[in-house]
């Protein structure tokens, strides 16, 4: 579970409080001349549980549950949780559910206690974004197909023409807009209308008449708050450019036959890249693809591509998200008797040049140093994880001295941390701008989340309400081991960039040393790691670690005629991280521009984009294409002669999806 601090700063990045602050919530509205709807002034939040009973009646368990939700908590789900379980729950497992409870009653935190644990915690919501009518699933079909291809991702076309089979027939099967929709500053939420393949018809049909513009336009309308940051309005967004290199095909191409599934996410669980607000609707999205997939009998595969990831976490299959992807997978191949029933493609990051990861072997009483430098104007907060790696035998955080020295003489005194102890840092007002975290180990539906420290920094731009900011500039971190035996602590800091084509006000924040500026003769510049503890070691994605064959990790790569290389900010894992990615596909194809060519928002509109994802599409693009009669066994690859840390087994070097213009 994420820490406290994780959830302190989100919150108050979109003018929410924690729990014991819900009425300065409506205060923070009234300053933007905003109201909560009068006829729905409850407050929510989903919350990710495991029933304490594991041979509970699935049906029972979710009867209990709405049979609370005009009780003294309250709770209520989405009905798309309980086919899931339905489908997918195996004999002996205990239930696995998104649910939503009541915070501005929530007076007994242990009053479900008997019936579930939770998991993971989201963010505020009101019950007008949670229900919608029914499960809404796909209608049973007499005849599958071999297999098909899901997209989880922001603002994606639902009306291009490299999704359609014919001019005014669509290959999406579902399509998912995930929204939020009460105002602009609640928390994300993951529920939304579903389009089936009747309803893309019929906006396809009415195009004659409007414009893929205009259609968009509405449907922002519909789904986003009044001013809310979202990229239906663009040229071009992410989701645009990776739907089109994963499954976008013109007529007559093999792939012009696979259906489509696509979970468009809400514009903050996309923006916010600590990882906080993506992981219920990323995993919210993956569970509808499945049961929509193999409940109404579409496909008798699934392929995933997932575009999505944070740098910091354990790095070691414990974080929640990916024990949850190892359990859905495995729970598919239970149910369906097939090990290839389901394959997820993520990428395995781009952290590589960032200077956000730092390593330091540390003897008993030997301490690290290391400054992070936090910017200026930066609207978003910023985060250090601090962790043990397992690969030394002391494992006890809690035996870590830290002690911080920042700007305008602010400071923490050297002192440990008990397990979820939590330090705030103040400024000369007395208002906390920091804070320091012991999030200890919690337990996870297969194996427990792995402990660590975690700092946490306010945004440095005011915001206009009045929310503390944290001064900019450096900020030293000094670490030392208190405990008997050697440790391997790594500390990592949150990647915080503005996905593509969206104005998050973000400003990385990085690590600097003393020993961190050596000549390097490829950038000719001096930014070379040289001796110090900074490293590109450890720099994949914290989700690149799923327990599972069944997820493929994929980096970027250089790709120039016949030669390969990896792209200048393609991860590298290490021992402690996930040692390689499984094989790698075409990011970039010169050095001088980057990116390759796809799609826009509009049909007639392309954009370029970089990055590891663009090269897991790629990789998604061609597993399925091997699946597909008359697919031409895939896209052209071969194997990796050097660097097999960074690009895994082999590159895929080209796609028919890359645009020359």
């Amino acid at each position: 579970m994420h820490g406290r601090g994780y959830f302190r700063w989100a919150a108050q990045l979109v003018g929410l409080v924690e729990r014991e602050g819900v009425a300065s919530r409506y205060q923070r509205l009234a300053l933007q001349g905003l109201e909560l709807d009068p006829d729905d002034d409850r407050l929510w939040e989903p919350i990710f549980v495991r029933s304490i009973d594991a041979d509970i009646d699935t049906d029972e368990f979710f009867d209990l549950a709405l049979e609370e939700e005009q009780g003294e908590y309250g709770l209520l789900f989405d009905e798309i949780e309980r086919q899931y379980n339905l489908c997918f729950r195996q004999k002996g497992q205990p239930v696995d559910a998104i649910l939503y409870r009541r915070v501005d009653r929530l007076t007994d935190p242990r009053a479900f206690d008997d019936l579930y644990e939770v998991m993971s915690v989201g963010g505020l919501t009101s019950r007008a974004g949670i229900l919608r009518t029914g499960a809404q699933l796909l209608p049973q079909l007499e005849q599958q197909t071999e297999v098909v291809l899901g997209v989880v991702d922001d603002a994606m076309p639902v009306l291009h023409r490299r999704t359609r089979s014919q001019p005014a027939k669509t290959r999406f099967s579902a399509f998912w807009s995930q929204s939020a929709i009460l105002n602009v500053f609640n928390f994300p939420i993951v529920i939304g209308p579903v389009d089936f393949e009747s309803d893309i018809d019929q906006l396809l049909a009415a195009l004659p008449q409007t414009s893929e513009y205009h259609v968009y336009r509405e449907r922002a309308a519909a789904l986003y708050p009044p001013g809310a940051e979202n990229a239906l309005y663009r040229a071009a967004s992410h989701g645009s450019v990776v739907l089109d290199l994963a499954g976008g095909a013109d007529e007559g191409d093999p792939l012009a036959s696979m259906p489509l599934l696509a979970v468009q996410l809400l514009p903050r669980a996309f923006d916010d890249t600590s990882g906080r607000l993506l992981e219920i609707p990323l995993l919210a999205g993956m569970r509808w693809m499945a049961v929509q997939t193999f409940l109404t009998g579409i496909a008798k595969r699934l392929v995933i591509n997932a575009s999505l990831g944070v740098l910091a976490g354990p790095k070691d299959g414990t974080s929640f998200l990916e024990q949850q992807i190892e359990l859905l997978i495995a729970q598919v191949q239970a149910v369906t008797g097939r090990a290839d029933a389901i394959t997820v493609f993520l990428p395995y990051g781009n952290a590589y040049e960032d200077r956000l990861v730092a390593r330091a072997p540390l003897e008993p009483h030997q301490s690290f140093d290391v400054t992070a430098r936090i910017q200026r104007d930066d609207a978003t907060p910023s985060y250090v994880e601090l962790r043990l790696t397992g690969q030394q035998p002391m494992q006890d955080h809690s035996k870590l001295k830290i002690s911080l020295s920042g700007p305008q003489l602010l400071s923490l005194a050297p002192q440990t941390l008990a397990p979820n102890q939590t330090v705030a840092i103040l400024d000369t007002a007395g208002v906390q701008v920091a804070s320091v975290e012991h999030v200890a180990a919690t337990p996870g539906p297969l194996r427990m989340q792995s402990p660590y420290l975690l700092i946490s920094f306010a945004p440095t731009a005011p915001d206009g309400l009045g929310t503390p900011t944290c001064p900019a500039g450096s900020w030293d971190i000094h670490i030392e081991n208190e405990g008997g035996d050697d440790a391997d602590l790594v500390a990592m800091i949150q990647r915080d960039d503005s996905p593509f084509s969206r104005k998050t006000g973000a400003r990385q924040a990085y690590f600097d040393h003393p020993d961190a500026h050596a000549w390097q003769k490829k950038t000719r510049e001096f930014d070379g790691l040289g001796t110090s503890p900074l490293t590109h070691d450890g720099t994949n994605s914290a989700y690149s670690t799923v327990q599972s064959d069944r997820v493929v990790t994929v980096g970027g790569a250089l790709v120039r005629g016949t030669k390969i290389e990896p792209a200048r900010y393609t991860a590298q894992g290490a021992n402690w991280s996930g040692t390689a990615p499984d094989l790698s596909a075409v990011s970039e194809t010169t050095a001088s521009i980057p990116g390759v060519r796809a799609a826009g928002v509009f049909s007639m509109s392309s954009a370029r984009l970089s990055g590891s994802s663009t090269a897991c599409a790629t990789a998604a693009r061609d597993y399925a294409l091997t699946l597909l009669p008359g697919g031409g066994g895939g896209l052209p690859s071969v194997p990796n002669p050097t660097a097999p840390d960074r690009l895994g087994s082999r590159t895929i070097v080209w796609s028919d999806a890359i645009r020359d213009r």
